[in-house]
């Protein structure tokens, strides 16, 4: 069972969401004092169906953007977390602390229903909710490092808090029929993976080959990803 699931788009950019993945386990470390097990998401809902690390996680972080909401396999996530809520009613926190929303990109509206990301609760305010996590780090690579890494602790308090009141995980079969809950067309397949946990005191990381000049340096140490089930 994962500590958190971080969920995303198919079409956002891999680096940016990897860094930012590697980050928050840094940052939740940090808080803890202990490793905590992160899982990366992007998937189509067809190669969800059958096994998702959702039936399981203890916090859903979603990088809420228009690309987001127009993912299956984001819905599907979304979907089977609220199966989590049905199948446990007596288990409901009071508050949806089990699920982080990430202001990732500017969002005029989510679809009918859900809630929108809040906003955070100091620091960074303006930047965050004007342009969204994914340009406040793009931004930290040169004038605004602290905005970035500020909105990152603030996100990693509001895991632990969930993390805390994780609901029961389903039961194999549970999730089947299950829908997503912003049903678009399917989007290419990626696999859901797990990197190593991060060093308590990561060091800094270069970036990948090929992802140009201006692609994010991780704080964080990422080792090979495993699957999901592993």
């Amino acid at each position: 069972m994962a500590d958190f699931l971080t969920s995303f788009a198919a079409a956002e950019s891999r680096p940016y969401v990897e860094r930012f993945h590697a980050d928050l386990c840094a940052a939740l470390t940090n808080l803890t004092g202990s490793a905590v097990d992160g899982v990366l998401c992007s998937a189509s809902a067809s190669s969800l169906r059958d096994s998702t690390p959702a039936v399981d996680a203890a916090v859903l972080v979603a990088l809420c953007s228009p690309e987001y909401y127009a993912d299956a396999g984001c819905g599907l996530n979304w979907a089977v977390f609220e199966r989590r809520f049905d199948r446990r009613p007596e288990r409901r926190p009071a508050a949806d602390v089990i699920r982080v929303l990430v202001r990732w990109a500017p969002v005029r509206k989510p679809p009918a229903g859900l809630p929108g990301p809040p906003a955070l609760e100091s620091g960074p305010l303006a930047p965050y909710f004007d342009r969204g996590l994914r340009d406040v780090m793009r931004r930290s690579l040169g004038t605004e490092p602290e905005l970035y890494h500020d909105a990152v602790r603030q996100l990693a308090r509001a895991v632990h808090a969930g993390i805390r009141e994780a609901l029961p995980p389903l039961l194999p079969g549970d999730w089947v029929g299950v829908t997503p809950t912003f049903p678009t067309a399917a989007l290419p397949t990626r696999a859901c993976t797990a990197p190593s946990r991060p060093d308590p005191v990561p060091g800094q990381r270069k970036p990948a080959p090929g992802t140009g000049p201006d692609a994010p340096t991780s704080t964080g140490t990422i080792g090979p990803p495993r699957t999901a089930g592993d």
